[in-house]
């Protein structure tokens, strides 16, 4: 099952992440930017973009069955 992460390099999503590739998920994190992107575990497949630019979002979601969301 992929898993869209979105707010997976803050304090709550980065242990959400964690936790999801402990448990052998595959991840797939929306993050702002390559420095953000760079955070992340070697087994996520980042991709880069913004919430308020809806045009990374088909690529972030091809192929997801689920969503988590860790932001404030």
């Amino acid at each position: 099952m992929k898993i869209l992460a979105i707010g997976g390099t803050g304090s709550v999503g980065s242990l959400v992440i964690q936790q999801l590739v402990k448990r052998g998920a595959d991840v797939r994190a929306l993050v702002r930017n390559r420095e953000s992107a760079s955070k992340l575990p070697k087994e996520v497949e980042p991709v880069i973009g913004d919430l308020l630019d809806p045009s990374p979002f088909q690529v972030a979601l091809d192929g997801v069955e689920s969503c988590t969301c860790s932001m404030p």
